[in-house]
């Protein structure tokens, strides 16, 4: 995994690290989980009725969620942080027809913690993780991750939660 990250080859997933690219997965056995056509599926998690389902010849599936736009140009972003520590925002402006830098800019200006910590480096091109910055590398990315909650009566960061 070490070789791939220095490679650019490391992707991350729902599932975790892996060095291989899995646009689609499917998830089989009770309560898996599978990822198709940017959406999300869930099998049966109770043993009787994932058994009666299959027994009856019907699919064990009993939620979903399609990803949004949105939803996608984020999880860009946030693997790009996790798997290579940067993000590039000519790249990300490209593959989604967005300005990086409109589309982010609240984002942005809740980076400063990262950037005054000298956890995260900001420049015109983009933006990099430094080496200390990748022990907090989840902290930076929930930046981005717009279903968070965004406490303004909470100070401080939120590191002990995620090392």
């Amino acid at each position: 995994m070490t070789k791939a990250q220095k490679d650019g080859r490391l992707h991350r997933n729902f599932m975790g690290y892996t060095v291989q690219s899995t646009p689609d997965m499917v998830g089989l056995g009770m309560s898996s989980i599978g990822y198709i056509d940017d959406s999300f599926f869930q099998n049966i998690s109770s043993v009787g009725d994932y058994s009666k389902t299959i027994a009856g010849g019907s699919l064990a599936t009993y939620r979903g969620l399609r990803l949004k736009p949105d939803d996608l140009i984020r999880n860009y972003v946030i693997e790009s942080l996790m798997c290579n520590f940067e993000v590039s925002f000519k790249a990300v402006s490209e593959r989604f027809d967005i300005e990086y830098q409109s589309y982010f800019a609240e984002e942005h200006s809740r980076l400063s913690e990262f950037v005054d910590d000298e956890l995260l480096f900001c420049h015109d091109n983009g933006m990099a993780v430094t080496p200390p910055g990748r022990t907090f590398v989840r902290n930076i990315a929930m930046t981005f991750d717009t279903y968070l909650p965004k406490d303004p009566k909470r100070s401080g960061p939120n590191f002990s939660r995620t090392i």
